[in-house]
């Protein structure tokens, strides 16, 4: 099995740094330096050593409450478009009342920290099964098994953790 490892160059330095520290073989994984909000994310991938053939799972955590929702589609599109049939996007997408916290004047101060900034959310706090479904099947992906955070709060799951398959 070959592993590809995409994140930013500044993160991509950390993570390899970590990993040679605690002694992890890396032999197997290909870090591919990827700015989701401006490049082609499979441009990278295939120049790295990706088989757009093969099933693949892309694990996409982390990432998309950073991003704008133009940019979350985009991706969600070019794995459609690109990846293998039965090929799984598992991703984390967060509640927008939870990215308006993070742009929140408390909130910004402490992503000052990291240099980053909240985007993209969805409206989780009713009916969040429904917004979720209709979200991920409006970029023509299938919704396989989901976890929602959080979902006995009154205010509604503050993340979903959803298969979204091609």
């Amino acid at each position: 099995l070959i592993f590809f490892e995409v994140d930013q160059q500044t993160v991509q330095d950390h993570k390899r740094s970590a990993l040679a520290q605690a002694g992890i073989d890396t032999t197997d994984t290909r870090f591919v330096v990827v700015d989701f909000s401006e490049d082609d994310l499979f441009e990278k991938l295939v120049s790295a050593g990706y088989d757009p053939t093969v099933e693949t799972i892309f694990l996409w955590e982390g990432v998309t409450l950073y991003l704008s929702e133009e940019a979350v589609r985009h991706t969600m599109g070019l794995v459609r478009a690109n990846a293998a049939p039965g090929s799984v996007l598992l991703a984390d997408i967060y509640a927008r009342r939870l990215i308006d916290i993070g742009r929140s004047r408390v909130g910004s101060k402490a992503l000052d920290y990291t240099g980053e900034g909240f985007g993209f959310g969805l409206p989780l706090d009713e009916d969040h099964e429904s917004v979720l479904h209709t979200f991920v099947q409006s970029e023509e992906l299938s919704v396989g098994q989901t976890f929602f955070l959080g979902s006995a709060s009154r205010k509604g799951p503050f993340s979903a953790v959803v298969e979204m398959i091609v």
